[in-house]
């Protein structure tokens, strides 16, 4: 304002909700005749949150401002109108979430979970290097480009087939920290397949390889890394 700047803080108006950051739910008094149907979601977990929509105005009910939650799933929840006037949560997230909303007539009761509890299998599909870290190249293709094509084909090939959930570490050319993608695979993964090419000065040089690494819990009949090695090697 001129030559100063004016900093208003105002108290939160957020009502008629709460947070349990012990079990990581929030519930929503349903003052309003909601449903559980009411509200729509949207995984932007590549954004690091997930957002919930009430379909229409609910500040009077709902009100605006910010859960503080820091519980390990969720570090915060925003609650605010988006550009259509419609009421949202954005919930700023530790780690890839899942959510199980349980409708109980007075209360909307929405847990966030870990995306193993949700779904009976979960890979996580890495398309390697990215960004400013092209991997190798030859014959006028760059690695991470190609890396990134036969990520999304095969991210395709699964949502079309509905029975595994994929997550991606990476859909356009970013670079994600080595380390965070493998935190997301410990985090939510069954199984982490990272998609490489290699580049050879020998044109004769053919073929497809693939690394896998022993785990201690990798025991009985599950699926070991390197079946699954075996599986993609030989097909």
């Amino acid at each position: 304002s001129g030559n100063s700047l004016v900093v208003t803080v105002n108290k939160s108006t957020l009502d008629h909700m709460s947070y349990d950051s012990q079990n990581h739910v929030l519930t929503l008094k349903n003052v309003d005749g909601i449903s559980a149907n009411s509200i729509s979601e949207s995984d932007q977990y590549l954004s690091g949150q997930y957002v919930l929509t009430l379909n229409g105005n609910y500040r009077s009910t709902y009100g605006y401002g910010t859960i503080a939650a820091g519980d390990g799933y969720v570090q915060s929840i925003v609650v605010e109108n988006d550009s259509n006037g419609n009421t949202r949560f954005v919930v700023k997230e530790s780690q890839i979430l899942a959510t199980k909303i349980k409708d109980n007539g007075s209360t909307i009761e929405i847990s966030f979970v870990n995306p193993k509890e949700v779904y009976d299998k979960v890979v996580v599909l890495d398309a390697g290097h990215g960004g400013s870290d092209p991997g190798t190249s030859g014959n006028g293709m760059t690695e991470k480009d190609v890396n990134l094509d036969i990520l999304l084909r095969t991210k395709a090939l699964f949502d079309a087939d509905g029975r595994i959930k994929v997550y991606v570490t990476r859909d356009s050319d970013t670079y994600p920290t080595n380390i965070s993608r493998a935190q997301m695979a410990n985090q939510s993964a069954d199984l982490f397949v990272s998609i490489h090419q290699n580049a050879a000065e020998n044109p004769a040089g053919n073929g497809i390889e693939v690394l896998y690494c022993n785990h201690a819990n990798e025991t009985g009949n599950k699926l070991t890394s390197k079946i699954a090695a075996q599986f993609m090697q030989n097909y």
